[in-house]
């Protein structure tokens, strides 16, 4: 969902990437996953979450999150600052940005 790494930098943007193997994680054990892994593209200076690529249990609905905040402009800490329901991908959001 939104920009790769590669296309943000070509874009011009200085980015923070965040990479998580989650596949230790409560969320992922909880569901046996095997494998889970989150990557966020977030610009630098604004915070604006510029893309997210997600596997695992729960990451077709989680992205969703990642997609309205990418389409409303919610910054990478409003969208941590968010409580959701736990055990969940979505708790892990905070952990992701």
């Amino acid at each position: 969902m939104g920009l790769t790494e590669t296309a943000a930098r070509d874009a011009g943007y200085e980015t923070t990437v965040k990479t998580n193997d989650m596949k230790t994680w409560r969320s992922s054990r909880t569901f046996a996953e095997r494998d889970a892994w989150a990557k966020v593209i977030v610009e630098t200076s604004s915070d604006k979450i510029l893309g997210a690529h997600l596997l695992g249990h729960g990451a077709a609905e989680t992205i969703h999150a990642f997609s309205f905040a990418i389409r409303h402009e919610v910054s990478a800490g409003a969208l941590a600052d968010t409580v959701m329901a736990y055990p969940t991908f979505h708790a892990d959001l905070k952990y992701l940005v």
